[in-house]
Order: C-alpha cells, then sequence, then structure tokens
C-alpha cells in the first residue's frame, strides 16, 4: 500500500468534520474514524490532526452562516445591553485570497454586478460576506424592528434584485452572484423547501438509527459508582461512561457554558471546575479525559437507574 501523505489526509479530514457530532467525539474516536477510511493506522499523527482540526474549524467559522450569527448575536446582546462574562475574542485566520493553503478561502469569479458594487473582479467567499456587512452596517440597513432583516438600498437592489431579504436568505441570493453561480430567487423557494423538508426527513431517519444503535452500546456498556463532584453534575450516582458524557452535555447546554465565540470551549461553572480538576475552561476534545478519576468503581448494571438503561 502507498504511503498516505498529510494532503490526503487534510483531506479526508475536511469531509470527516462535517458529518461527525463534534460535541462528543473525542480526538482519539476521530483518529479512528480517519484511520479506518483511510486504511492505515494514523495515532502517529495525533498532534498533526490536532492541530489541522483547529485549522479546518476555523475555516468553517469563516462561512456567510456563522458571520451572520455571529451579527445577529452581536446586535441582540448591544441591543438588550446583556453584561455575559467577558470572553475575550478569538482571532480569525487570515482571509488573504493570495493563501492557497486554505480552498475556504480561494478567491472566486463575481458575477458583473457584484464586481461593479465591490469594485473586484474576485474575492473569495468570506471577503464578499464581510464587505457586504460593512456596507449594510455603513449604510444602516437592517430593519431597526428586526435585525435579522436586510432593507436593501437602491445599489443592492440593482445586484440582488429584491427590495429586502433575511440574513439568512442573504447567503442564497450572495452564492448566485459567486462561481459557480447557484441560480436563487424568492419564486423557487416552494421548491427549495420542499427538497429540504426530503433532505430533514432524511437526516431524522439517520438519527433514529444512530440512536437505535447507542441504546444497543448502552446495553453492553459498563456501569460506574461516580464521584461526589461528579454526581452534583450529572445528577445520579450511577452511570456508564458514555452517559456520562450526554449528561455533562446536557448540563452545559442548560447552564449555557459553550463560549459564544469559540463553541468547542467550555467555561466551567463552579460545580464543573471540581470535576475538571478547577480548570477555568476545557475544550470538547480534552474534556473526557478529566472524567475518568471521577470513575471511582465498576458496579452491577443493575444499579442504573430504570431511563439510563
Amino acid at each position: 500500500m502507498s504511503k498516505i501523505t498529510d494532503d490526503q489526509i487534510r483531506t479526508e479530514m475536511e469531509e470527516l468534520v462535517r458529518k461527525v457530532d463534534l460535541e462528543t467525539v473525542t480526538t482519539k474516536e476521530f483518529i479512528k474514524m480517519l484511520s479506518k477510511k483511510l486504511k492505515v493506522n494514523l495515532l502517529k499523527k495525533r498532534k498533526f490532526i490536532k492541530k489541522n482540526i483547529t485549522e479546518i474549524l476555523d475555516a468553517m467559522d469563516d462561512s456567510d452562516e456563522i458571520d451572520c450569527l455571529d451579527d445577529e448575536v452581536e446586535e441582540t446582546d448591544h441591543d438588550e445591553g446583556e453584561k455575559g462574562p467577558k470572553i475575550k475574542k478569538r482571532k480569525r485566520k487570515s482571509t488573504d485570497s493570495s493563501s492557497s493553503s486554505n480552498p475556504f478561502n480561494a478567491p472566486k469569479d463575481l458575477s458583473p454586478p457584484l464586481a461593479s458594487f465591490l469594485g473586484k473582479k474576485k474575492l473569495s467567499r468570506p471577503q464578499v460576506i464581510k464587505s457586504l456587512w460593512v456596507y449594510i452596517k455603513e449604510h444602516n440597513l437592517q430593519n431597526p424592528e428586526n435585525k435579522r432583516e436586510i432593507i436593501l438600498d437602491d445599489k443592492m437592489q440593482g445586484v440582488f434584485g429584491v427590495d429586502r431579504f433575511s440574513m439568512f436568505k442573504m447567503a442564497k441570493y450572495i452564492s448566485a452572484h459567486i462561481h459557480p453561480f447557484k441560480p436563487y430567487s424568492a419564486e423557487n423557494e416552494d421548491d427549495l423547501q420542499n427538497s429540504g423538508d426530503k433532505k430533514k426527513k432524511k437526516k431524522n431517519e439517520g438519527r433514529k438509527k444512530a440512536k437505535l444503535t447507542e441504546a444497543a452500546k448502552n446495553a453492553i456498556m459498563p456501569a460506574y459508582r461516580l464521584s461526589d463532584k461528579l454526581v452534583k453534575v450529572v445528577g445520579t450516582d450511577v452511570l456508564s461512561r458514555q452517559l456520562v458524557t450526554k449528561k455533562l452535555w446536557e448540563y452545559i447546554k442548560e447552564h449555557d457554558l459553550q463560549n459564544p465565540e469559540d463553541k468547542r470551549e467550555i467555561i466551567c461553572d463552579d460545580a464543573l471546575k471540581k470535576v475538571m480538576e478547577g480548570r477555568r475552561t476545557v475544550t470538547m476534545f480534552s474534556m473526557n479525559k478529566y472524567i475518568s478519576p471521577h470513575l471511582i468503581e465498576k458496579v452491577d448494571r443493575i444499579m442504573l437507574q430504570p431511563d439510563d438503561l
């Protein structure tokens, strides 16, 4: 078998990252899945894989959907005067179009109307999104009654052919002006919705199947007596390791402990700090290693609560 190159590993990683549940999968499990796909043991490439996971997720953060959501959160927080914990904002990767190492930031041909509007014939998608948002903010085009809605001025109407769209629909209109120029109009929204419903149904069926598989795994997973510190977080004293992870994520989401600037980072409250060796923050990839000391001893599965079987 020929040697697997770093470029081949990176390419497969970019595909796999979009398929796995990053909230629950560990680095070790991710490497196993990647090894199985490439049919080679990649444990020796652990450092390379961890570094590239971060780079890939950073690049995904530059997508139009994330940018739109970031703007929405920023506007909402500003309007409502929320005073949450001060979190240092993560620096994004450079979106310099000259960078050939990041396929997400590759410059693409723009339609003549958009090229004329932005003054550039080629830009990366993140650069287009950023430039449009700068224009929208400068010209105060967000609906003051609903910040998610953009009210287009004459110049933008000349590009997109509509008088308004939501920040989420905006991505579809932009796609029509960036190579390969995917056409979109409000008239075909019903067709897109029907197509989306079919995809959603298929996705839900896949999730149900996955839950059945998970239930089968839970049936053979050993149960553990938990430390008092972990019990205060998960709410029960006997669980399998897999269910501990599930309960921890329920706790994290219920108490809104994910860093809004980087969802991979968990900001520990007082109870979670005691489980995570006093750390103020942990990542979704490092979190599991702090759980092991709190699995005190194996016990008979009959000690599990009925709801956890």
